[in-house]
């Protein structure tokens, strides 16, 4: 469930609800500036801390473990629940320096994150002739210009100009 202030965080407790007689496993997403059409605001944004705090009146909620460098999800259950509740918190608690993911777009560019507004043409390459070996350098190349935090932008002004499900997220 991506929260976004105002349209549906008033339905956050139910949905952890959910998680304590059912084995579901419930993800709640920052809303994140990645539409390129300048309607994110920061005002919108209901942070995990914010999220964490609204579930407390339900019941303690115990940190599952161990996690990875590379998870995404901070992965939480009510003490005795069938389910668990995951917090992906890229905007108020970024996980960039542990990030292991690279994202290939139905055109064949390949993305280094989801804010990054570089991306390397896979497809061409590979339509004139590239070899394994050429894929690999190309690969290379895009995991090395990883930036420290959110693609290199600024997530307040800058818009990558493709949508989430353009990207591969």
């Amino acid at each position: 469930m991506v929260v976004v202030r105002g349209l549906n965080d008033a339905e956050i407790e139910a949905f952890a609800a959910l998680t304590r007689d059912r084995p579901y496993h419930v993800r709640f997403l920052e809303y994140m500036p990645l539409d390129g059409n300048g309607r994110w605001c920061r005002e919108q944004l209901v942070s995990g801390a914010e999220m964490l705090a609204r579930l407390e009146h339900l019941g303690t909620l115990e940190r599952i473990a161990p996690e990875r460098p590379s998870d995404v999800a901070r992965r939480y259950r009510f003490r005795g629940a069938r389910g668990e509740i995951g917090f992906v918190l890229p905007v108020t608690e970024p996980f960039c320096g542990g990030c292991s993911r690279l994202r290939i777009t139905a055109e064949g560019a390949i993305k280094n994150c989801l804010f990054g507004l570089e991306e390397w043409n896979a497809r061409d390459l590979m339509r004139a002739g590239a070899t394994d070996d050429d894929l690999r350098a190309l690969i290379r190349v895009a995991v090395r210009a990883k930036k420290a935090a959110f693609g290199g932008i600024d997530l307040d002004h800058d818009r990558p100009d493709r949508s989430m499900s353009q990207i591969g997220g």
